[in-house]
């Protein structure tokens, strides 16, 4: 492999690192309050619906009802099933029976 390939991969995986460490790092003694541990817990969930929401909404191009009853199916799913394959599955179906009958 050649030196400045190596050297590139190595510096680009330290900056990477570094912001992702030093958080951790430096949060690692303070308590927070209840409600600011609350706040904290709650921020993946948060990211992970607005990360994933657009998708939903625009998932069948054109027909923005068969999206919608892709996404609330998935969700309804979700309480009934634990296994993710179950869930993708029923609402794949659900957004092609939608897309079918409207």
């Amino acid at each position: 492999m050649n030196k400045e390939i190596f050297l590139m991969i190595f510096g680009l995986a330290l900056v990477t690192f570094i912001p992702r460490f030093l958080p951790f790092k430096l949060l690692e003694n303070i308590k927070f309050s209840k409600r600011t541990s609350l706040v904290l817990k709650c921020i993946p969930f948060s990211a992970i619906g607005a990360l994933i929401l657009p998708d939903v909404v625009g998932a069948v191009s054109g027909n923005l009802f068969a999206s919608l009853v892709g996404g609330v199916s998935a969700v309804v799913f979700s309480f009934f099933f634990k296994n993710y394959l179950y869930v993708v599955i029923g609402s794949i179906i659900m957004t092609y029976i939608s897309i079918i009958i409207f």
